[in-house]
C-alpha cells in the first residue's frame, strides 16, 4: 500500500511540472510591424502584444537528434573558442616587448663586402646628377 501513494505521489508531481512546462516551452510569439527610419515597415517578433499585431506559432520543429546535434555543436563550438582565445593571449603575451619591423629603426651604416677575388670593397660613393641646360647656338636663333 505505502508503494501505490509513493507512485501516486510521483506521477502526480510528474504531472504537475509537465503541465507547466509545456505551456512555457509554447509563449505566445507576436509578428509586429513598426514604421521603419526610410518609412517602409519593419517586422519584429516580441513577447508582448502590439497595436495590429498577430500571435504567430513558434514551437522548435526540430526533432530529438536535431536538438542534440545543435547542441553538441554548440559545445564543440565554443570549446573551440576558448582554445582560440588562449592561442590568441599567447601570442600577445610572447610580442608584447617587440616592435614592428622598420619602425623607430636607425638605418645601418654600409659596410664593406669582399669581392670574389679576396680583396674588400670600399663603399662606393653616391654620385649627384646635375642637369644642365644646352646652350644656344648662332644658327638656333634665326
Amino acid at each position: 500500500m505505502p508503494h501505490t501513494a509513493l507512485r501516486l505521489a510521483a506521477s502526480s508531481l510528474t504531472a504537475i511540472i509537465f503541465m507547466t512546462w509545456v505551456p512555457l516551452s509554447h509563449a505566445a510569439v507576436f509578428r509586429c510591424e513598426v514604421p521603419g527610419s526610410s518609412g517602409t515597415p519593419v517586422v519584429q517578433y516580441q513577447a508582448s502584444p502590439c497595436d495590429g499585431g498577430h500571435a504567430v506559432e513558434a514551437t522548435d520543429t526540430r526533432s530529438a537528434h536535431q536538438l542534440a546535434q545543435a547542441q553538441s555543436t554548440a559545445k564543440s563550438d565554443a570549446k573551440l573558442a576558448r582554445k582560440l582565445e588562449k592561442s590568441r593571449e599567447a601570442q600577445e603575451k610572447k610580442a608584447a616587448g617587440q616592435t614592428a619591423v622598420g619602425i623607430d629603426t636607425v638605418p645601418k651604416p654600409l659596410q664593406a663586402t669582399v669581392s670574389p677575388a679576396g680583396k674588400a670593397d670600399r663603399p662606393r660613393k653616391e654620385k649627384h646628377f646635375t642637369a644642365v641646360t644646352p646652350k644656344k647656338h648662332d644658327n638656333d636663333a634665326q
